[in-house]
């Protein structure tokens, strides 16, 4: 993958970010050490726990990391479309499934935009690793940071 191609990519990022900013207008929620629940398996209060709102945010992207491992192993596919997977299962999936199959709780915006950023963490580092030069891996690693910083604060818990 050319250099271009992440210049690109890391703009999408960060549009993406903005986009989340922008179309929700709601103050964020930079507190990232307030403890919060987080169910993993449903909704409610069963296979979830509370911890400080990174740790849950950690977990996110590690589950990413673990789809798109999986995916890499069991399907046998290139690290790039197993890192789609992984962001697609982890980061789109779940808001999709509130948006359309359990409208009552409806969908939050800015949540599900920083979903979709920290599941496309393992993506972009896919990315970047697949690319020549250090350059690629350097963009890659600020797009990551970046991409972080930019949806910490808007992610739920």
């Amino acid at each position: 993958m050319k250099t271009r191609n992440l210049v690109l990519l890391a703009f999408a990022a960060l549009a993406f970010c903005g986009y989340a900013v922008v179309a929700t207008a709601q103050q964020p929620d930079c507190a990232l050490s307030r403890r919060a629940y987080d169910g993993y398996l449903g909704d409610g209060k069963v296979g979830g726990f509370t911890a400080p709102r990174y740790v849950h945010q950690t977990i996110h992207v590690g589950l990413a990391v673990s789809v798109t491992e999986l995916a890499h192993l069991v399907l046998h596919t290139r690290p790039v479309a197993s890192a789609v997977i992984g962001a697609v299962a982890i980061g789109i999936v779940p808001h999709a499934r509130d948006a359309f199959v359990r409208p009552i709780y409806g969908v939050t915006t800015r949540d599900a935009l920083a979903d979709a950023m920290l599941a496309s963490i393992p993506l972009v580092a896919a990315v970047g690793w697949s690319a020549r030069g250090w350059q690629s891996k350097v963009l890659a690693a600020t797009t990551i940071i970046g991409g972080y910083l930019a949806a910490a604060c808007w992610a739920s818990p």
